[in-house]
């Protein structure tokens, strides 16, 4: 048997640029989805398929899991090298022909680390084999949400793994047994997202190439709102002996054995444990963990066959979960200084109905932090001009300095009025009779 691949890759409806990468080869084929912003998601996923399609004969799932930690060195060495693409990082599935099985039986391994998925349509199954690295599926997993729900949750864009945010990821891996008539399909979330799987399905069983295929799954996701980059890949079984029989409904007549794809698929790497390590919003924000100059290469552990059972791939788990408890420690403690630095900045003016004074803070207060005063300034309303009175209420000031200048104004202002209003007066009558005047001086004051 081979296998035969066709692709399709479109920027979607919304977004600016495509960050998506795909990779067609005769026996390898992938799947990437960028992040990073700007230009570091495409810089990501097509470093990860240069990396990953360059490794050569895969010829087991070995040679499959070290040709994604390739990839996954590859983009992270450059997030370090590049300070405008740091804390970049990238989906990958990828699927790959792989030596027979010990009777003889055809057979591919499928990997994948982030939310991108693979799924096989065989016969009446259609099935998907990847699992999303995702705080949503983590959450369906472990029954805090179901199914369901986690369709329009809003949280649904976080996952929990990808390439490049550390020197050693944690991927899965399984081995299937294929037959004549398969079809799987390889994609980004831009395409299941918008559509269903009986749509998906609907396309898969139309009798042709993998490359059509592709672009009607595409098309057909752009047409139901294309909010994101949007990637197919079509993979077919086909049997290298038998004659090519045209107008024949693709994988619905095809010969499939009783035996479920469940039957014929083995997982060939443990679950890990999931831990967030970025959000993705229109713009995608990554948080990496901290990243050292001297980290060693990683070292490529062996990785059993599907006849020998699982084993897990990379380790560090526990390190990444203390490293993310300590940044958020880190993060609750930076906060907490912001918050009181916010609370305390800036002094303002006010009165209690017979003298002005000067306070401390935000005149509304900030959280469990209120104002304080500063000065009794001494400053009597009633000895201030009317149009100063009205505005003392309406003076904030950035600084100390600022704010005790303004109140030697209103001081001044308050002793020329005080002096103005006791001052002595001093009037003068004058009265004239016939031709005799007289004066008469009075002095009034305190």
């Amino acid at each position: 048997m081979r296998l035969e691949g066709g692709s399709a890759t479109d920027v979607g409806r919304v977004r600016k640029a495509n960050e998506d990468g795909v990779f067609v080869g005769t026996e390898v084929f992938a799947v990437a989805d960028g992040m990073g912003g700007h230009r570091g998601g495409e810089v990501a996923s097509a470093t990860a398929l240069a990396a990953f399609s360059s490794v050569g004969s895969i010829g087991s799932s070995d040679g499959l899991l070290a040709a994604v930690d390739a990839a996954n060195r590859a983009v992270f060495d450059q997030s370090v090298a590049d300070p405008f693409l740091s804390g970049m990082g990238t989906t990958l599935v990828g699927l790959a022909a792989i030596a027979p099985d010990a009777s003889g039986g055809d057979r591919v391994a499928v990997v994948n680390v982030g939310d991108s998925r693979v799924y096989l349509l065989s016969g009446d199954e259609f099935v998907q084999l990847s699992e999303d690295h995702s705080l949503i599926e983590t959450m369906v997993r472990t029954g805090q949400i179901t199914e369901a729900e986690a369709v329009a949750h809003p949280r649904r864009n976080v996952i929990t793994r990808a390439l490049g945010i550390e020197s050693v990821v944690e991927i899965d891996a399984w081995v299937i047994q294929i037959k004549p008539g398969d079809r799987f399909l390889l994609c980004s979330d831009g395409l299941f997202n918008e559509l269903s799987d009986d749509q998906m399905i609907a396309i898969l069983r139309r009798d042709v190439s993998p490359r059509e295929a592709a672009w009607e799954l595409v098309r057909l996701a752009n047409e139901s709102g294309g909010r994101d980059n949007i990637s197919a890949v079509v993979v077919d079984v086909v049997d290298s002996t038998a004659a090519i029989v045209a107008d024949v409904d693709f994988a619905a007549d095809a010969v499939v054995e009783a035996d479920t794809i469940a039957e014929r698929l083995v997982r060939v790497t443990e679950p890990a444990d999931e831990i967030i390590i970025r959000t993705d919003t229109m713009e995608y924000s990554a948080t990496p963990s901290p990243v050292f100059a001297d980290a060693p290469a990683p070292v490529i552990p062996s990785h059993a066959d599907a006849d020998a059972g699982p084993t897990n791939h990379g380790s560090g788990s526990r390190w990444r979960v203390w490293m993310f408890i300590a940044a958020i420690v880190a993060i609750a403690g930076v906060g907490a200084v912001a918050t009181v630095t916010v609370a305390r900045s800036g002094f303002y003016l006010t009165d209690n109905g017979t003298e002005v004074q000067l306070y401390q803070g935000r005149r509304e207060g900030l959280l469990w932090f209120h104002p304080t005063l500063v000065e009794a300034t001494g400053v009597l309303l009633a000895d201030l001009r009317e149009a100063d009175r009205a505005i003392i209420d309406q003076q904030t000031f950035t600084s100390r300095q600022e704010a005790t200048a303004r109140i030697d104004e209103l001081r001044a202002f308050s002793l020329e009025n005080r002096t103005t209003t006791t001052l002595p007066t001093t009037s003068t009558t004058t009265s004239v009779a016939g031709d005799a005047s007289s004066t008469t001086t009075s002095v009034t004051g305190p």
